[in-house]
């Protein structure tokens, strides 16, 4: 057994953070001690606590020093004045007083006090000194306290900490070892008798405490992991029920006795073992007919592709004698049910084998139309949907010539679309370089001797520039577009260095010889001309030279407001009961005001002249009066009518079929209301979601007498915006002559939820499994939020399916050649259904 050396270091204790002094008086223990693990390699080896040395330190103000050795109280009274004390309160409670014979720093005056007798290890347990005046009374800011459990000292058993640390596999003692034994348990708990009382000791009782608790719970998971394991085994997990689960192998038999075997309590074994032995008695008869059933379904499965049946095409290899032995290996098996579906497949090769003979030739032709067809392809694949750089009118004239000899229809139709789509590629080809050719060189004609790396020409203008732009942005090649597209930029940048020097000049000339440090503007200057030059400007990049020019501006503007001590009244734009801004142009940096006679709202002209308010929605007739002003005067007013919205284009309607519970559509965003007309008689008004959609309760219409008719074939639906909708923006729809039918999903069986697509407006939709109704489904916004299912928006609808009744009233789930129906329920007369047979 290898040795462990185990190292514990107790730590400095820092003093000063109790006596709330700077003195601290380290103490530093290291112990070794060296024990050997009895049990397993990995058990971790006991190090007895190490023994703390005496507490010593120089509290003052009286006291030179402190001394706690587990036993004694000592201290030294050198720095106390003649006649000046310390009181002394020891662990018990007892109360001592000491007081000085000499002068302070004459000589050392030591006392000790033995406190063996006294209860030291109590963390809790403390002792305390306290400055004393001649005549008794305490002396201020002198108390000191200290603890006594953390320098007294134990003997420690390493034998019996050694026994309980080979209960454990490691040094973090929270599981014990894998060979670990009830008597081990209790040597170890015998092993503490004579041990003596301490801290420690009580850790390691808890331990072997914790070590039994871990031992008893894995003797019982072992006994309950076996049993388990044996009834896992049988039908219902009981070995009463005489039959083995489908999935019972030899592996699952050995691994049940594998965990029987590691029992410890005969009698539960003895139980156990039988009842593997059943369950084995119970594999054998089972795996002899399974043997033949198996051999016949090989041979079977390997006439045809993939080893499977279903896919109705036989291997290459299969020939009739293949067949024949798979024949008489079935003819073996006793299984009459398995035995007939064998057959089945047996005469299903045989058919297949008799198509193939004939079939061979044609797919010769087959094979080298393919070929030829995909060698056109990138990675001789049609689905890459690039041609090779090699293929050519000429390769696809060729491929299409073989495609020709082709007599199987659908294949041949296959050929045909990859030949289009080759085809298709090439001349796509061919005209994405025609248009790399056209804008390379618009683009090199914008330079100098045609040489983008040169400067631009001096007859190249923003014209020329955005000319070539539009080519370049027809290429489609990433690569080419980028390399053009940084040529452009090159050309734009070199014509905003040009712009930027005429504007300059723009800018300049509105100024009195050109100078703005004049302080004063041209004759000419007008707002027109600063307006201009601001446009001008505007169309720079945001730039130094932009921002000087802009100052420039400001300052003339500033001189020609100057000169102009009227404020004309604001334009404004039309505004409808639908707006919530108010727009129009005014003098920039303006403040513009817009009143409706109760509340007024501001905004300030922007640099380019127009400004926008936000306002609430104003009824129509509203009277809107504006100003526009600066610090000290305001323009005239100006007045504006808010008018009706109306929106430009029709709604669109969904179509409508007879007996239809809701009619719905949609309108342009912001639109306020929309109205229902049948056969011309207004119905009801609505008002549209945010995105446009409407819907109109259509169950009930009336034509201006009877109030509860229906929609029927014929019937004239018409929606508008109201009474004052003029004709063009009437939308209409004819009923049609009979109920849209709901398109059902293919149903397999034990489906949680049936699915497909109902006419947008349905309100009701019904299932029905073998003409037994089972629940309804209405409109739902999302139709995956609730159990039951729903109808959306889209016309897309699922209804919960998991669970049905049957005929018989019996609850179940849905299996191969269940009838079901979805219709639109009794509210709708007729046969409004779609029926769908449930498959696999």
């Amino acid at each position: 057994m290898k040795k462990k050396q185990v190292k514990q270091l107790v730590s400095v204790l820092t003093v000063a953070s109790i006596l709330g002094t700077s003195i601290v008086t380290p103490f530093n223990v290291l112990s070794e001690q060296l024990v050997e693990a009895a049990v397993s390699p990995t058990a971790p080896t006991y190090v007895a606590p190490a023994q703390p040395r005496p507490l010593e330190v120089e509290p003052g103000p009286f006291l030179k020093m402190v001394r706690f050795d587990g036993t004694h109280i000592t201290l030294n009274l050198i720095k106390t004045a003649r006649n000046y004390g310390v009181r002394v309160t020891l662990p018990n409670g007892t109360v001592r007083n000491f007081y000085s014979q000499y002068a302070a720093g004459a000589r050392d005056e030591f006392v000790s006090i033995d406190v063996t007798n006294q209860n030291l290890t109590n963390p809790s347990t403390f002792f305390s000194t306290e400055g004393l005046y001649p005549n008794g009374n305490l002396y201020p800011n002198s108390y000191h306290r200290f603890y006594t459990a953390p320098y007294t000292g134990y003997k420690y058993d390493t034998a019996f900490g050694q026994s309980v640390y080979n209960l454990f596999q490691n040094s973090s003692l929270t599981s014990i070892g894998s060979g670990i034994t009830q008597a081990e348990i209790d040597a170890a708990r015998s092993a503490s008798t004579n041990a003596p009382a301490s801290p420690e000791k009580d850790r390691l009782l808890t331990l072997i405490t914790n070590a039994q608790t871990e031992f008893t719970n894995n003797v019982n998971a072992q006994n309950k992991a076996a049993r388990d394991a044996v009834n896992e085994l049988f039908v219902n997990n009981t070995p009463q029920s005489q039959s083995i689960k489908i999935t019972t192998s030899q592996t699952t038999i050995n691994a049940a006795r594998a965990l029987v075997d590691k029992v410890t309590d005969n009698t539960q074994k003895t139980i156990m073992l039988a009842d593997i032995q059943k369950a084995q008695d119970l594999l054998n008869a089972r795996e002899a007919e399974q043997a033949r059933q198996t051999a016949a379904r090989q041979a079977v499965n390997e006439l045809f592709t993939n080893n499977n049946p279903t896919a109705n095409t036989i291997k290459g290899t299969t020939t009739q004698a293949s067949i024949n032995a798979a024949k008489a290996l079935v003819d073996k098996v006793t299984n009459s049910r398995v035995k007939a579906t064998l057959e089945a497949d047996i005469k299903k090769a045989q058919e297949l084998l008799d198509v193939r003979t004939t079939a061979e030739a044609e797919q010769a032709r087959q094979t080298a139309a393919r070929q030829a067809v995909n060698e056109l392809f990138t990675n001789n694949n049609p689905t890459a949907n690039t041609i090779k750089g090699t293929t050519t009118q000429a390769s696809i004239n060729a491929a299409k010539a073989l495609v020709d000899k082709v007599t199987d229809s659908r294949v041949k139709a296959t050929l045909e679309a990859d030949i289009k789509k080759a085809q298709e590629l090439l001349n796509a080809r061919e005209a994405e370089q025609a248009r790399q050719t056209a804008a390379r060189k618009a683009v090199n004609e914008l330079f100098e001797n045609n040489d983008p790396t040169k400067n631009i020409k001096a007859t190249t203008d923003q014209t020329m520039v955005d000319a070539a732009q539009k080519l370049v942005d027809k290429v489609t090649d990433t690569t080419a577009r980028e390399q053009l597209q940084k040529d452009i930029k090159r050309a734009n940048d070199h014509l905003e260095i040009y712009r930027e020097a005429a504007i300059a000049k723009t800018v300049l000339d509105l100024f009195k010889d050109g100078n703005p440090s004049t302080n004063a503007i041209k004759d000419t200057t007008n707002q027109t001309a600063i307006n201009q030059a601001q446009e001008l400007v505007n169309t720079l990049k945001n730039t130094a030279p932009k921002k000087s020019l802009q100052e420039l501006l400001d300052k003339a503007q500033e001189l020609l407001d100057e000169q102009l001590a009227t404020i004309e009244k604001p334009e404004v734009n039309p505004v409808t009961n639908n707006d919530t801004v108010v727009t129009g142009s005014g003098k920039s940096g303006l403040t513009v005001t817009v009143s409706n006679g109760r509340d007024t709202y501001t905004g300030t002209v922007t640099a380019n002249g127009t400004f926008s308010i936000t306002i609430p929605q104003q009824k129509a007739d509203t009277i809107l009066t504006l100003t526009q002003k600066n610090a000290t005067t305001s323009s005239e007013t100006v007045s504006v009518k808010v008018t009706n919205f109306m929106p430009a284009e029709k709604v669109k309607i969904n179509p409508v079929g007879p007996f239809q519970q809701a009619i719905t559509g949609k309108a342009p965003e912001g639109t306020k209301s929309v109205r229902l007309l049948v056969n011309g008689v207004p119905q009801r008004l609505v008002t549209p979601e945010a995105d446009g959609s409407f819907n109109f309760y259509s169950r009930f219409i009336t034509d201006g007498k009877d109030t509860n008719l229906r929609l029927k074939t014929g019937d004239v639906v018409a929606v508008d915006y109201g009474i004052r909708t003029p004709g063009h923006l009437v939308a209409t729809t004819v009923v049609s002559a009979e109920h849209v039918k709901p398109v059902v999903h293919d149903i397999k069986e034990n489906v949680d939820y049936i699915t497909g697509l109902a006419p947008i407006g349905t309100q009701v939709l019904r299932l029905v499994v073998n003409g037994v109704p089972q629940r309804t489904i209405t409109p739902q916004t999302d139709i995956n939020a609730t159990t039951a299912g729903g109808i959306g928006p889209d016309g897309k609808f699922k209804i919960y399916s998991r669970f049905i009744k049957d005929e018989e009233g019996i609850t179940r789930k849905l299996k191969e050649g269940d009838v079901v129906t979805i219709d639109a329920g009794v509210q709708i007369p007729g046969y409004t259904g779609t029926t769908v047979t449930v498959g696999k």
